[in-house]
């Protein structure tokens, strides 16, 4: 029984210290897809946008500096203004 405890324990410890990032890649057409998949995870497994820290290299870089610009729990509204921003850039 003390050791069903200890797992538990553990387990509630190790979940409580998860450090999760959010990294966006370069390219043309990943920069919205990626978008897309934040989105859907939003809508459908909230829990997994849940994140500590945001980073992207060139293109990414935008969509990150989009998505800090929101508040933690608007991650739908932060894919929905990415997935603008690159297809009005893509129209320009």
């Amino acid at each position: 029984m003390k050791l069903a405890v200890l797992l538990a324990t553990t387990a509630s410890y190790a979940a409580a210290e998860t450090c999760r990032a959010i990294a966006f890649s370069s390219g043309d057409q990943s920069t919205v897809y990626q978008a897309g998949v934040l989105k859907s995870l939003a809508k459908g497994a909230p829990d997994a946008t849940k994140y500590s820290a945001i980073s992207g290299v060139s293109g990414g870089a935008i969509s990150a500096g989009i998505l800090a610009s929101y508040a933690a729990g608007q991650e739908e509204a932060a894919a929905d203004r990415i997935i603008k921003f690159w297809q009005d850039a893509s129209n320009s």
